[in-house]
């Protein structure tokens, strides 16, 4: 775990000194990714610099600092995170006739590109990362994305060079890179409370989508990006018992892998089926108390401290738990525009910067249960928005989808009658259906993303400049359940855009590294193999589950990792967000926030609007733009 960054220019005229200063630059902002060391590689032929900042969790050796070179110089790499399936690779590699100096992942990295290329390598490779590969014989740099979008990675072309960091604040040192906000992508933070990838806040900057390969032809100036892998769920509809003992016994291997590291591990720990699993197969595989924790709040109704409690009791964990204040949120979201470099609005932030805090005084790497959800449909809002969906559909589509099905019936008819030999009636048999279409998935795919707008604003609303229309998403709709479409949408959106972002960088600013089990290529793919169980609530999990807990320890209706938002912002936080809220700023329009404010404190619960907006407004000054 680390950050890397770097550039190629596009006319390579810098001398060996100016590329360093310039690199320099970029690593020192992403210090907090990697306070272990650094490591620099240049090459004036090319313009080409790639950087490193170590967070030491597991390599070490000869053959472990970054930036590598395989052994016969054709290939320079960095990356950001962990190769978990490493040791099989190695193994693999060694009977082919590959020898290692280190103990970790990095080494093995460059054998795999020198036996296999990027594109075989990446076919194998299964773990969290933003890589980096400069390929020395055809002139190509890569940049490379983790399947489900992990690790972040931010590039920009600019000025003719291609630029790269871990975070945008790598990439704002780079004089080339515009300062100007993107509006549309403004305009998505204001809806969404994150700022979907590709898009970013900074005018032409972008993020690296998940699973994507992006490469620059050097001799050219070519860029071209791919997809090298996609989720791919299964119509099933019932799953066996070998399935189930299929996937359990994949979870318990994946997490075994993601517990190997050279520093303590221990797991966040909320209570509920996805950390509680996590948490009872890492205690299995340790052969001491597994280290756990969870924050808990005043609000009683948010409180999840005590069920956390018990589970880590049960299991026999060394649990570790700290009540999140209102004054410690205080100071805690004075600081997120510095933590976050991007403006970021998932309230939990507050809390998960806090447990994060926790665990790093006890363990280097921590496993989390994120990615659960997605793939096992366990947010309430998938069933309810099948129903309203189902309603709308009813009550607004009733004529269409009568006439639909009365089409049906007459294409039938003349299908099976000697009428239909006639010309004119074979047109009007192929017409009918296309002239009455059925609801298609896409219109619950709208549905489900005007309902996690989690009541933020509308930009219309709020913007000083009417924003430009709305980029595209990065979709995922294949031809599936309903129900599964959703969480297919979630897991290539609210999860990467969203949770990831918030573990990264809550993790990442105290030198922590977070691992997630349920993200595992093998795990996602067979956990999408699974029947989806909608409004079950996780019942292949739950069963799992029950073997290491009594039910009564787990089931209850999901609470979320909420926080008390509203009261705080009337509260502790109340003077910090006045002055946030109510000096000028050119991109909101000042009344309209005023007045949201004014509301807010005379009871409306509008916390999630008012953080939206106080987000953007402490992004802006943290960049002396307020």
């Amino acid at each position: 775990m680390c950050g890397i960054a770097g550039f190629i220019l596009g006319k390579p005229e810098m001398e060996r000194q100016q590329l360093q200063g310039q690199l320099q630059a970029q690593l020192d902002q992403l210090r907090h990714r990697g306070p272990d060391g650094q490591g620099i590689w240049l090459d004036e032929r090319w313009g080409l610099a790639i950087g490193h900042r170590l967070l030491n969790i597991m390599d070490s050796g000869p053959g472990a600092a970054q930036p590598g070179q395989s052994s016969s110089g054709r290939y320079t790499w960095a990356f950001n995170g962990e190769i978990y399936n490493f040791r099989e690779l190695r193994a693999r590699l060694e009977t082919l006739g590959h020898r290692f100096q280190a103990t970790g992942d990095s080494e093995v990295l460059g054998a795999s590109l020198e036996e296999w290329d990027i594109t075989e390598t990446l076919e194998k490779l299964d773990g969290m990362y933003a890589l980096t590969v400069w390929d020395a014989q055809l002139g190509r740099l890569h940049l490379v994305s983790d399947r489900m979008g992990e690790k972040p990675l931010y590039w920009s072309l600019a000025g003719g060079d291609l630029v790269f960091a871990s975070e945008l604040r790598g990439l704002e040192v780079y004089p080339k890179i515009p300062s100007s906000v993107n509006q549309a992508a403004l305009g998505q933070f204001l809806r969404y409370g994150c700022i979907p990838a590709p898009h970013c806040i900074l005018e032409g900057v972008q993020k690296l989508l998940p699973a994507t390969l992006l490469t620059y032809e050097a001799r050219t100036r070519r860029l071209t990006q791919k997809r090298y892998w996609a989720a791919s769920p299964s119509l099933s509809t019932q799953a066996s018992q070998e399935q189930v003992e299929s996937f359990h016994s994949l979870l318990k291997s994946q997490l075994s892998q993601r517990c190997r590291a050279a520093v303590p591990v221990g797991v966040f720990l909320s209570g509920g089926v996805d950390s509680s699993l996590v948490a009872a197969l890492a205690q299995a595989e340790l052969s001491r108390p597994l280290p756990t924790f969870s924050i808990g709040f005043e609000h009683s109704g948010l409180d999840e401290a005590p069920f956390a409690r018990k589970v880590a009791r049960f299991l026999g964990c060394q649990h570790h738990e700290d009540y999140l204040s209102g004054s410690k949120a205080a100071d805690i979201s004075a600081r997120l525009g510095h933590l976050y470099d991007e403006p970021f609005a998932d309230s939990s932030q507050i809390a998960t910067h806090h447990v994060a805090c926790l665990a790093r005084s006890q363990v280097g790497v921590v496993l989390t249960g994120d990615g659960g959800d997605e793939l096992f449909l366990g947010y309430s809002r998938y069933e309810a928005t099948l129903s309203r969906w189902r309603t709308q559909l009813r009550a607004s589509s009733w004529s269409g989808r009568s006439l639909h099905t009365l089409a049906g019936w007459l294409v039938w008819l003349l299908q099976a009658s000697r009428a239909v030999r006639l010309p004119w009636l074979r047109k009007v048999a192929r017409a009918l259906p296309e002239r009455f279409p059925a609801a298609k998935p896409l219109d619950l795919v709208r549905l489900y993303r005007h309902q996690t707008t989690l009541g933020f604003i509308e930009p219309a609303e709020v913007l000083a400049q009417l924003p430009p229309p709305e980029p595209p998403f990065y979709e995922i709709l294949p031809d599936t359940d309903l129900a599964r479409l959703l969480g297919l949408w979630d897991l290539g959106h609210y999860l990467p855009n969203d949770i990831l972002v918030k573990v990264d960088r809550a993790t990442m600013a105290v030198g922590l590294e977070a691992r997630a089990p349920f993200l595992s290529r093998s795990v996602v793919e067979a956990a999408l193999a699974l029947p989806p169980y909608p409004g079950t609530g996780k019942r292949v999990l739950k069963g799992l589950l029950q073997r290491y807990l009594p039910a009564s320890l787990f089931e209850r209706p999901k609470q979320g990792f909420s926080v008390p938002l509203g009261d705080w912002l009337r509260g502790p936080m109340k003077a910090w967000a006045e002055e946030l809220l109510l000096c000028r700023c050119g991109y909101l329009k000042s009344g309209v926030v005023e007045n949201l404010w004014r509301r807010h404190l005379a009871g409306e619960e509008l916390d999630h609007a008012i953080w939206v907006m106080l987000m953007f407004r402490q992004w802006l000054r943290v960049r002396n733009r307020l």
